[in-house]
């Protein structure tokens, strides 16, 4: 199960802010070591709720709780029956499990003429 940490994810692709400074500007007077958690810093009262917004969600609490959802229904019963039929539809191939029924192969195209022009 994953529940990717978008303050995570910035410092990951974007980790000196280029794209950051590129296209969200209110966050210009932001020091690069807080633009993906501007609200951490000490100058935040200066754009926070002005030109740049509040957090929305504290996404540590969010993920916590969502993984807490999750967990719930994976434990009620016939969850694993229910998982395990849509993987047999859905999942991937590479993983082992054998396709039973729906779809057939397709069969392989009979092979066509190569066009060739004199030049």
């Amino acid at each position: 199960m994953r529940i990717y940490n978008p303050v995570k994810q910035g410092l990951d692709q974007d980790p000196d802010g280029i794209f950051i400074r590129r296209w969200v500007p209110e966050l210009g007077r932001v020091p690069a070591g807080f633009l993906h958690q501007p609200w951490l810093w000490e100058g935040a009262k200066s754009i926070l709720g002005k030109t740049y917004p509040f957090p929305v969600i504290d996404h540590l609490e969010a993920a916590k709780s969502a993984r807490q959802k999750i967990w719930d229904v994976r434990r009620e019963p016939g969850y694993r029956d229910a998982a395990n039929v849509i993987q047999i539809k859905h999942g991937s191939r590479r993983n082992g499990i054998k396709m039973t029924g729906g779809r057939q192969k397709a069969k392989p195209k009979a092979p066509t003429k190569q066009l060739t022009f004199d030049l």
